[in-house]
């Protein structure tokens, strides 16, 4: 009896360690893989500056075409960028909307030089220095300080 009770003994406690080897095995061979995976790739040879393949490049066959001969070729008019006309004033800033209307705190949407517009509060700098002086119910002012004379208003276009 005392020979059963040992091997009952016996058995309960190997059966715990049934499932631990192979998981230490499994870990083991794991980390052996990505160990030689990671110095396989970094002894692998990289490919150098000098293993790229070079083009003799002449200067004499560079060429950089001036702003008016890219014009001249894609069918433009023969003038130089300084020749270029400014827009009149007024036909810069167009009032799409008046968001809130007030001497001090109006807010004007407003598109200049033909971009998308964009809401400025009074005082703001619209472009080149024209500021948002006034936003009444149906037009703004703009001028060139925000305390001096309008030096042009601008009325939101009538909608049919």
């Amino acid at each position: 009896m005392l020979a059963m009770a040992s091997s009952a003994s016996f058995s309960q406690s190997t059966t715990g360690l049934t499932y631990k080897a192979p998981l230490a095995a499994g870990v083991f061979w794991l980390l052996a893989i990505f160990s030689a995976v990671f110095w396989g790739l970094k002894w692998w040879p990289q490919p150098s500056a000098s293993t790229q393949p070079v083009m003799a490049v002449n200067d004499a066959a560079t060429f950089t075409p001036t702003h008016v001969q890219l014009t001249k070729a894609l069918g433009g008019a023969n003038s130089t960028p300084a020749a270029k006309e400014q827009p009149n004033t007024a036909s810069r800033f167009v009032l799409v909307g008046i968001a809130k209307a007030g001497k001090s705190d109006g807010v004007a949407l407003l598109s200049v030089d033909g971009q998308a517009s964009k809401p400025y509060r009074v005082g703001a700098t619209l472009v080149d220095g024209w500021i948002l002086q006034s936003v009444e119910s149906n037009k703004v002012s703009i001028g060139a300080s925000a305390l001096g004379a309008s030096a042009l208003e601008v009325n939101l276009p009538i909608r049919n």
